[in-house]
């Protein structure tokens, strides 16, 4: 069983990582999650796809929870599902995909896909 301070902390990080994407801050997409400009580019298409513009309206995480978080016992991190909706409330369809790694003391959110689910 996961702990509560773990899904906390998953979604915090996700909810840093979607403002990130919503304002469009590539320098710290790039430095803290590895996001290169073409990257980017292919979140804002797959955004564009279900009919969201980020320069109207952003994302946030469906019912302020996460979808599932589950524990990779051989590599010491956790896989993390979220539903997204815009900011507005309106349904999306869209699903992002991360991995926390264990990293010394702490987890470091690793982006891994942002698709239509």
């Amino acid at each position: 069983m996961i702990d509560n301070d773990m899904h906390q902390l998953a979604y915090n990080l996700n909810n840093e990582l979607l403002d990130y994407i919503n304002h469009r801050n590539l320098n710290k997409l790039n430095s803290n999650y590895g996001i290169t400009s073409a990257m980017f580019e292919e979140i804002e298409e797959v955004i564009n796809d279900v009919g969201v513009d980020l320069k109207k309206v952003g994302l946030k995480i469906k019912g302020g929870k996460l979808l599932d978080i589950w524990e990779f016992d051989e590599l010491n991190g956790y896989g993390v599902e979220v539903d997204l909706i815009t900011i507005n409330g309106e349904r999306t369809d869209l699903t992002l995909i991360t991995e926390l790694d264990k990293v010394g003391e702490g987890y470091k959110l690793e982006y891994r896909q942002l698709g239509v689910m």
